[in-house]
């Protein structure tokens, strides 16, 4: 959660007061630098945020069914990247700058510049592979939610 006032982020406190504890949220500003000279954001309860929370649950299990079709809309324009595609060409290409290193070297040649585009192509295929990975993790976390959404019956009344 971020500050509307600064932009910094806001920290979970931990209060003990009169035998009772609590927690809020501050401004890591206000935290860090004092009320003085620090952000003058107030702070949020937690129980605050937790009504947030529900409430904002509770009005996607209402229009549920708009919900989903949104979340399905935006799941196929960002998750459905043709990575497969691109890893296909990489390969393709390392293949092919293998074959020439091995000619420049049976031929004493240079061969500095194929080796410096294989290494980036490598680079670059190991970072498609790692955002697949993360993409993969984040459909799975969408189908959570939306096999949730599918299944919840009621409104959430308790946090």
């Amino acid at each position: 959660m971020y500050c509307g006032k600064c932009g910094d982020l806001f920290r979970r406190v931990a209060w003990k007061a009169r035998g009772a504890s609590y927690n809020q949220w501050r401004c890591v500003s206000r935290i860090e630098k004092g009320s003085k000279e620090g952000c003058d954001a107030e702070v949020i309860s937690e129980s605050e945020i937790q009504k947030a929370v529900m409430r904002a649950i509770n009005k996607t299990l209402g229009g549920r069914e708009e919900f989903l079709v949104q979340l399905q809309h935006n799941i196929e324009d960002v998750l459905n990247g043709d990575s497969m595609a691109t890893l296909e060409y990489i390969d393709q290409r390392m293949a092919e700058l293998q074959e020439k290193l091995v000619m420049c070297v049976n031929k004493n040649a240079e061969y500095d510049v194929i080796a410096k585009e294989i290494d980036a192509l490598r680079e670059k295929k190991a970072a498609v592979v790692t955002k697949d990975a993360e993409q993969e993790i984040l459909r799975k976390r969408i189908n959570e939610m939306r096999h949730f959404l599918q299944t919840q019956t009621s409104r959430i009344t308790e946090y």
